[in-house]
């Protein structure tokens, strides 16, 4: 097996593995006591690979994304050991009698049993609904040096972490929050600076098809243009599940929303009743109809009020959240390797 299949791989079972199970494995951050490993990196930063065509990968620019996208996943890595940390400790400035009662309650902040198991369980299955068959999912754990059993433990201790991290914000963000004030004058100045945010994107009312090939898509749209009703080919042929009960129907779209941007264009790109592509995406072949089309539409502040209020508050939170985790970090030893 390559490096990169190997990194594949790892990003299919979406875990780091245990310190032992590879003699190159190496500490890349120190943040208190914890470690975070180049492998830690490495899943993460193989699932953005996985994501992008070779000659994408091997290209100046897409080497240069995935180093951005490391140094990102490296920093968010950091911010989710500070955090956890600090959910665990008895509460700033608390005394030593203080400290001992914390200690005897139950810490809001930790996940319980039946939630823990619950989570584990979800996450584990959908790790193996990324492989063709358990054989494939078993025959994945022999190759990483790892058994079912250890795989599952160490998951475990991933999603309690991420448990408390997502706890530990909630309760942040509820403290925060009655100091957060956004003035009309405030969400008036900056609903002025972007307006082009708070417009209404053009939308387009979308029937699709997805099927496994583009030949497949193409006969269909043959097929279609024949006189062939698009709703019962829908029905009969698409993979897309969520859809195809409904004849392929949609709905509304937004200008922007639909992956990848090649999608997003020939969507909007047809006018009312037409059809679009076939164009590829992760799902498969895509086989469009425009069934109807509201171009752009511009929003006074009194429309777009509460979307700005909602963005504001949104960008104060996360940056009160922002300064106390850096009041974590000059609290904490990290280090970080050349």
């Amino acid at each position: 097996m390559t490096l990169r299949q190997a990194l594949f791989a790892l990003a299919l079972l979406g875990l780091s593995l245990p310190l032992a199970a590879d003699p190159y494995i190496k500490v890349v951050a120190k943040v208190g006591g914890d470690i975070i490993t180049n492998y830690d990196l490495d899943e993460a930063v193989a699932v953005d690979a996985a994501a992008m065509s070779p000659a994408e990968r091997e290209s100046p620019e897409g080497k240069q994304k995935l180093e951005q996208a490391r140094a990102d996943y490296l920093k968010q890595a950091i911010r989710v050991k500070l955090v956890v940390q600090a959910a665990l400790k008895p509460p700033e400035g608390a005394s030593d009698e203080d400290a001992k009662k914390a200690a005897a309650r139950p810490n809001p902040n930790l996940p319980g049993d039946e939630e823990l198991e619950e989570e584990t369980n979800r996450q584990y299955d959908a790790r193996r609904a990324r492989f063709a068959s358990s054989a494939d999912f078993q025959d994945e754990l022999k190759r990483q040096h790892i058994t079912e059993a250890a795989f599952k433990s160490r998951l475990r201790e991933l999603v309690r972490e991420q448990l408390i991290y997502q706890r530990m914000l909630r309760s942040k963000q509820r403290e925060m929050q009655a100091s957060i004030n956004i003035s009309t004058a405030e969400a008036e100045k900056y609903w002025q600076d972007n307006q082009q945010d708070f417009n209404a994107p053009a939308q387009v009312k979308l029937r699709q098809i997805i099927v496994s090939s583009q030949d497949k898509a193409k006969r269909l749209m043959a097929r279609i243009r024949a006189g062939e009703d698009f709703a019962e080919l829908a029905k009969a042929e698409s993979l897309d599940e969520g859809s195809k009960a409904q004849g392929g129907l949609v709905g509304w779209v937004e200008k922007g929303q639909l992956e990848p941007a090649a999608l997003d264009q020939a969507a909007f790109a047809a006018k009312e009743g037409e059809l679009a592509g076939p164009v590829q995406s992760k799902l498969g072949w895509h086989v469009l109809r425009a069934e109807a089309t509201k171009p752009p539409e511009s929003r006074t502040f009194e429309q777009s009020k509460d979307k700005v209020n909602q963005v504001l508050y949104r960008k104060r939170l996360e940056e009160k959240l922002d300064a106390w985790v850096d009041e974590l970090k000059q609290k904490t030893y990290v280090e970080t390797a050349p």
